[in-house]
């Protein structure tokens, strides 16, 4: 079971999604029930930032994935009232705030978050969209689109999805969880790079869930991380330059110090031999890295260990 903040902020957020794509299915009065209901349950999350731990303005916490999804579906349902709650603009600007304080805190340069590949998939969910829903508000945080000024940090977000694709397809280093199974890491992908670096997101995609890998498509067999809507809104239109794994200038090493993590590899063949280990230093109270310290060794592209 979620827990309040995030399944109100996956509902909430559901609701406004589906009326503003087909707002001719409702009536007036139905909308302006819509309009109520979501009115409702932002004010619960607003006074609950002021009371419940994922709302408490501490460092540590700003890559805590029930924060960051909890003041994006706030964003997102602040910017959906504007011409209805007098206080919209106010907790919108918050909410804002705080999102960033995720980019800064919560992802790192190298473009990894702290809570691993499971939960940034969980996360971009949310954030995918507020960030697409800023670009269409025109909704700024001073002066820049928030996806502008962190442009860096979301480009190396696509990459760090290739370094964790095991290289003949099918899995995907889930940390911290250490699932195999790419759907639930894969949840968000779309929504929040797949407009970034079509040719490298595309080719991910297909080595995963693609022709190249499961052939799902999205679709989670065990219906809990399904992207086949993602991948109808927001998978790379054609025509996509082809990605080509053997032509990429990306090193074959990648070490971020922020979370102890190393990735290594003697090619990017199919049949590449590659060490991933993480160990980095444990902070209490999320969903971390370094909660089982996870070791993968790829040996001519078949895992061994994990």
């Amino acid at each position: 079971m979620f827990s309040e903040e995030i399944h109100r902020a996956f509902v909430l957020t559901a609701i406004i999604l589906f009326r503003d794509i087909a707002p001719e299915l409702f009536t007036v009065e139905e909308h302006l029930c819509l309009v109520e209901f979501i009115e409702k349950k932002t004010r619960e999350t607003w006074q609950e930032s002021h009371s419940k731990l994922w709302g408490r303005k501490e460092k540590q916490l700003n890559a805590w994935n029930h924060r960051i999804i909890a003041f994006s579906s706030l964003a997102i349902a602040t910017i959906s009232l504007r011409n209805y709650l007098p206080e919209a603009q106010e907790w919108l600007n918050v909410a804002m705030s705080r999102v960033e304080d995720f980019f800064i805190g919560g992802i790192t340069d190298q473009g990894m978050t702290r809570e691993g590949l499971w939960s940034c998939g969980f996360v971009s969910k949310i954030l995918g969209i507020l960030l697409r829903i800023c670009r269409q508000k025109n909704i700024k945080v001073n002066g820049e689109f928030l996806d502008d000024k962190y442009s860096d940090k979301l480009d190396r977000l696509a990459e760090w999805y290739l370094y964790e694709s095991f290289p003949r397809g099918k899995y995907l280093n889930n940390w911290n969880d250490s699932y195999w199974n790419p759907h639930a890491g894969l949840w968000g992908y779309l929504t929040i790079i797949g407009n970034r670096n079509p040719s490298l997101v595309t080719y991910v995609w297909e080595l995963l869930v693609g022709n190249k890998g499961l052939k799902t498509y999205g679709r989670d067999p065990n219906l809990n991380f399904s992207s086949l809507f993602d991948a109808y809104l927001f998978l790379p239109q054609l025509p996509v330059v082809e990605f080509k794994l053997e032509n990429t200038n990306l090193s074959i090493r990648r070490f971020c110090s922020d979370i102890g993590y190393l990735n290594v590899r003697n090619s990017w063949s199919s049949a590449a031999t590659i060490i991933s280990f993480n160990c980095g230093k444990y902070i209490e109270g999320i969903h971390d890295q370094s909660d089982n310290n996870s070791f993968t060794l790829i040996f001519k592209g078949q895992p061994l260990v994990i």
